[in-house]
């Protein structure tokens, strides 16, 4: 039997009943992580261990993803996880448009093969209520929300971990100026809009600027103070569980993906051909030549400018994070060299939309 949440679990009234009580201050009572359900050894605990969410690479959900370097199987998942302003746009475009994946979209993409939003919790959480990865619809699913989006997953159905990761100081500069601006998005705030990137460097406000977002994210840890243990469990995630890509090494990255999960790379077109679609590698540089989505110009920031300084300096975490990434990149290279499982993906035929 497949691994569902079943939200009328004997141990729903022991979840906690405000974010208060989550160690980490991130979501109440939620569909997603009722954690305690899947774990046999914790149905035997006394209702007094069933009042915090204790992230784990070995607990769930992140036992849900299989190690980088487990061969390949045909019921896996690709799980890209999504960092703010490190092309993630246009990532999602190229495996859908360049790798012809199939991956769970909300419904007001065009190219969605289910009406789904993977992007909110409570996306994910209709998507877990309809057991949508036991239908074996997808190829892909992309979220913000690590352990949310690995809770989809299941013991016949794991997930397999990629993202793009970006320099923090780069990523926290180009989020200012893009939320200031971005009024369709859900965390637009105006306040950014006439604020100078000095004064946002310089403030403290957990609701406005958000420091550190990888390692909260992968540690699940949305506020307060982080501690050296927080960083422990971050980097053992992105080793064990993550294939890593860099921005700057951008199409190199998207050779290893496309070479890690055997995707094909068949039906290319001259480029001169307008008729005719790219595919694969060289759809993917069309995509990284071309004007990129949700791209936004400001001035340069770089290090010695008192901006950068600062925001280095809170965020701090992410920049040990980042360059211990940098570290893994070169290993992962030797590992993909090694690995060369030879499998192909098996790719998921297009089905009836999920219900409503």
């Amino acid at each position: 039997m497949s691994e569902t949440v079943d939200t009328t679990s004997e141990h729903n009234d022991q979840e906690p009943e405000t974010a208060a009580d989550l160690d980490n201050g991130w979501i109440s009572r939620s569909d997603i992580l009722e954690h305690y359900a899947h774990d046999k050894k914790a149905a035997s605990l006394s209702s007094s261990t069933f009042n915090r969410y204790r992230p784990s690479l070995q607990g769930y959900p992140l036992k849900n993803l299989q190690n980088i370097t487990t061969p390949l199987a045909p019921t896996d998942v690709i799980f890209f996880w999504h960092i703010p302003k490190a092309s993630g746009s246009s990532i999602k475009r190229i495996l859908t448009k360049c790798f012809q994946l199939n991956r769970a979209l909300n419904k007001n993409d065009d190219s969605a093969v289910g009406s789904i939003d993977t992007s909110s919790v409570a996306g994910i959480a209709h998507a877990k209520r309809h057991n949508l990865i036991e239908r074996d619809q997808f190829d892909a699913i992309v979220s913000s929300y690590l352990y949310e989006g690995s809770a989809l997953f299941t013991a016949q159905h794991h997930g397999r971990l990629f993202t793009m990761m970006r320099h923090p100081v780069d990523t926290a500069i180009s989020l200012f100026h893009y939320l200031g601006k971005a009024t369709w998005e859900q965390h637009y705030n105006s306040k950014l809009a006439n604020m100078t990137l000095l004064e946002y460097a310089q403030m403290d406000d957990e609701e406005l600027r958000i420091d550190n977002w990888m390692t909260r994210y992968l540690v699940r840890k949305a506020k307060g103070k982080l501690e050296e243990e927080h960083m422990k469990l971050a980097k053992s995630v992105l080793e064990s569980k993550c294939l890593v890509g860099l921005l700057d090494h951008f199409m190199e990255s998207m050779e290893r993906f496309q070479s890690y999960f055997g995707l094909v790379d068949d039906d290319t077109t001259p480029t001169d051909d307008s008729n005719k679609k790219l595919r694969g590698m060289e759809c993917v540089e069309k995509y990284n030549s071309g004007e990129h989505t949700n791209a936004n110009n400001h001035a340069v920031v770089k290090p010695g400018d008192r901006e950068w300084d600062l925001l280095a300096e809170k965020n701090r975490y992410d920049i040990e994070l980042f360059q211990f990434a940098n570290e893994l990149w070169d290993r992962q290279g030797k590992i993909l060299k090694e690995l060369d499982h030879g499998a192909s993906w098996n790719y998921r035929p297009k089905r009836q939309k999920p219900p409503k």
